[in-house]
């Protein structure tokens, strides 16, 4: 599978968000809690970004990995198939497609409990602040 899983790890790394949205296949509905939200193309990506992607779901991504033999286990598994791979134990879904590995199918649940302040919430990279308070199933 090459390291096109590893792509889109380092852009949310980076918090290059235009990297991300290119890595999205459009219609996306994100599965919050069965509140359906939908994704129709890269600018609404870009304009939702803190309510697809908040803290907890970069994170989620961020801290996702593959098993390798001598190495810490990573916290969220990576899986791989012949149709692409599912990051943070199955709750993101990437496809392979002609132009390469494409967020397909996001789920997770919303949380009742209020958000910790902006200016606690961090992303594990020390990404951006903010967002709604939604974590993953």
């Amino acid at each position: 599978m090459s390291n096109e899983p590893q792509k889109l790890l380092d852009a949310f790394a980076r918090g290059d968000r235009r990297a991300v949205a290119g890595m999205v296949r459009y219609r996306l509905v994100v599965d919050a809690g069965g509140l359906m939200i939908p994704v129709v193309d890269r600018a609404t990506l870009l304009q939702m970004w803190d309510v697809v992607f908040p803290p907890e779901v970069r994170c989620l991504i961020e801290e996702s990995g593959f098993q390798r033999p001598g190495q810490p286990k990573p916290k969220y598994a990576i899986t791989a198939d012949a149709g692409g791979a599912w990051y943070g134990d199955r709750r993101v879904r990437v496809d392979r497609g002609p132009d390469g590995l494409k967020i397909s199918r996001m789920t997770f649940r919303l949380v009742s409990a209020p958000a910790p302040p902006a200016s606690r919430v961090r992303c594990c990279s020390g990404g951006e602040k903010g967002g709604r308070h939604i974590v993953a199933a």
